[in-house]
Formats: C-alpha cells, structure tokens, sequence
C-alpha cells in the first residue's frame, strides 16, 4: 500500500534518482477530467497522437495518448502561466501537453526526453519508474524528470498528466 509521500513503501525522497524530484499536492485544485480533454481537442483542433510505442488495433484504449501544446486553450493558460513562474525561473522556451490512458496497466516505453519534464498528476494515479525505483504520482502531485534521464510510466487506474516541457 503506498505511504502517504506518494512513495511506495521503502522509497523516500532521499533516495530519489538523480535529475528527479517529487513534491506532493504541488497542485491544490484542478477539475480536469475527461470530458474536458474530448472538449479541448474538438474546439482547438490541437495535435493529439497515440504517443504508446506499441498497441494491438484490437485494444486501443490501452494506449497512452499525447495532446499538445494544451496551453492554447483559454482553460489551460493560467495553469501554463503558473508553471512557467514556478518552475521555469530560467523563462526557457515551454509548452504543456496531455498525456492520458483509459485503462490501467497503460505503459510506456522506457525512454528519454530532450527537454526537461514536470509531470503534474490531474486525474487517477500513474506509477514512474525510474533507475529501478517507483514514483506513485497522485493528483495534484509534481514530479521533476531532468532531461535525459531514462524513465517508464505505467498507469494504476484511467489517469490523466500535465507534462510541462523546459528547452535547452
């Protein structure tokens, strides 16, 4: 069962990879849900790709789907504003995407990103798994992943993400 942190049992911040960092409710009140995703992308016509490296036809909604640049939509530039105030204190080139799954067990690849990444937790809950340790990730929770630095998501229940992306 996890521990209160949002860290599964016997993992605690000290121990946390390098490059990664977790805060707990960094985001106290959000009503995003899925029908505001389905809203959003008919409305703005933004990007949106199945983002999972591999799926069956036959089971779609096990995929992992990525929406970009969500900061275009009015409901999402005060979350994108504040992210770049809180955490781009650089002011580097950002953007804010979606990332969500409607089925549990959902996952990604293991893989890297060019730019560095604040996960924001809206909806359900999502396991990081980083340099062989978990980061349970719960609405309202930020978790910092430096660029560069190999990490998997895998999802607990039908979840929904902010990823907030910093550039070089």
């Amino acid at each position: 069962m996890p521990q209160k942190t949002g860290l599964l049992p016997g993992f605690n911040k000290q121990l946390t990879p390098t490059g990664v960092e977790y805060q707990e409710n960094y985001l106290k009140k959000n009503n995003i849900d899925f029908n505001t995703i389905a809203d959003v992308v008919s409305n703005n016509h933004l990007k949106h790709s199945i983002s999972t490296g591999f799926f069956l036809n036959e089971f779609v909604l096990n995929s992992i789907i990525k929406i970009d640049h969500i900061e275009k939509d009015r409901r999402f530039k005060s979350f994108f504003n504040q992210f770049n105030k809180d955490l781009n204190k650089e002011n580097r080139a950002s953007d804010l995407s979606i990332f969500f799954s409607m089925m549990s067990g959902s996952s990604s690849t293991q893989h890297t990103d060019g730019e560095s990444v604040h996960i924001i937790g809206l909806y359900g809950h999502t396991s990081y798994i980083l340099d062989n340790k978990i980061i349970l990730l719960k609405p309202g929770d930020r978790l910092y992943i430096k660029a560069g630095t190999p990490h998997k998501a895998v999802s607990m229940s039908p979840r929904i993400v902010f990823s907030f992306g910093i550039y070089k």
